[in-house]
């Protein structure tokens, strides 16, 4: 199972929710973007015109209850090295280009923001079962690469138009077993 004693496993479970996701978006009517990352931080909308795909690490802390964020010293569950679980806020943004008005004053076509609408459900769609799907499995797994102890949703927001761009970000939180190796071998 993938534990918090790894010290790529906040980023692995990133990289498989992108792929996860990115597949889901492959079947949708745009497709899946060509920009898909990991990234740690803010989301730039760096080529939105093409479309883009990120997952972002967000803040992490430690839970004797996920999702509640600390722990008393002495809660149920708690090993030498901390609470059970590190929970980690992931950020799921798919951005498309919105569209914007012609070489005059025009506002753009209701056509044309109509159909923006629509290829954004279809991509929030595709980014919210894609993870539900693989956070699911991953939650009843035991393969090394992906299994999680727990997830939650923190919502869906529509983003943008902005700078000529739109979509949605959807935010989750993953709980990863606090495995205590490297504590282990520390004398207390």
């Amino acid at each position: 199972m993938v534990t918090a004693a790894d010290p790529l496993a906040i980023y692995q479970v990133a990289e498989n929710l992108r792929e996860c996701v990115h597949s889901r978006l492959a079947t949708t009517p745009a497709g899946a973007p060509d920009r898909s990352c990991v990234i740690s931080g803010a989301i730039a909308w760096d080529d939105c015109e093409c479309g883009q795909f990120v997952v972002s690490i967000g803040q992490s802390y430690f839970s004797s209850n996920f999702p509640a964020q600390g722990s008393l010293a002495n809660a149920p569950g708690n090993r030498r090295c901390g609470p059970p679980i590190l929970v980690v806020q992931y950020t799921l943004s798919i951005l498309r280009c919105a569209p914007i008005g012609g070489d005059g004053p025009d506002p753009p076509t209701c056509a044309a923001l109509d159909e923006a609408a629509r290829i954004a459900e279809y991509d929030a769609w595709a980014v919210r079962f894609g993870a539900h799907c693989c956070l699911s499995a991953w939650s009843k797994s035991n393969d090394p690469d992906v299994s999680i102890s727990d997830f939650e949703y923190r919502g869906q927001a529509r983003v943008g138009p902005e700078g000529a761009c739109q979509g949605s970000e959807l935010v989750v939180l993953v709980g990863l077993v606090n495995a205590c190796p490297p504590c282990d071998d520390m004398e207390m």
